[in-house]
């Protein structure tokens, strides 16, 4: 983002350290002076003013907000706090993959399972985790307005 936006100020965060001194890395051998990163845990709330940011980019988050079905609207709530009125927030995830592998499909399977044992799913038939689906209404729910959702294909 940094590098496709030269006159932007980006801040990237994530709960590892180790991500983090990588992207600082990166971002020195890249000669991108207009980033910065910190070590942050959205579940803990986001160190930011209110009203911080004209884009939230948050990726593939569903991996550690399954811990609690709660997560989610907790996460975007912290989003909107962060984010300028007008202002955008964009989230990507992914549904469960399929596979023509039967090792993929027999882990899948247990990992699926696994989240659904935990409660963690949004699923009404227990197939995938719905998590993409359900964005919307959390959105929604929380008083953004002008949704859209893309497909992969269409991305």
């Amino acid at each position: 983002m940094a590098q496709q936006y030269p006159d932007k100020r980006v801040t990237g965060v994530d709960i590892s350290r180790l991500m983090i001194e990588y992207a600082r890395f990166q971002a020195t051998q890249h000669h991108i002076s207009n980033a910065r990163f910190r070590v942050m845990n959205i579940l803990e709330g986001l160190d930011f003013s209110d009203a911080s940011f004209d884009l939230v980019n948050a990726r593939l988050l569903a991996s550690f907000l399954f811990r609690t079905i709660d997560a989610w609207p907790k996460a975007i709530q912290e989003y909107i706090r962060v984010t300028r009125p007008g202002g955008t927030i964009r989230l990507t995830e992914c549904e469960w993959p399929l596979s023509t592998s039967a090792a993929m499909e027999k882990y899948s399977g247990l990992a699926l399972r696994a989240i659904q044992l935990a409660g963690n799913t949004f699923s009404p038939d227990e197939r995938n985790t719905s998590t993409t689906p359900i964005l919307g209404r959390f959105l929604r729910n929380a008083g953004c307005k002008q949704l859209q959702t893309r497909s992969a294909e269409h991305a």
